[in-house]
């Protein structure tokens, strides 16, 4: 399963932002490819008391 986001990073390589939707990024300006590493933690909701 391929997890679908959209992340603005920044290039390493050319220092230029640009958006990403899956692991494997490819900068559109310089052409640097890359694999995000995510760490993403899931935080369950907290009930609102009314």
């Amino acid at each position: 399963m391929i997890a679908k986001f959209q992340l603005q990073i920044k290039c390493p390589n050319c220092r230029r932002y640009y958006i990403v939707e899956t692991r494997d990024a490819q900068c559109p300006y310089c052409g640097a490819r890359y694999t995000l590493q995510l760490h993403v933690q899931l935080v369950p909701k907290q009930k609102t008391k009314i």
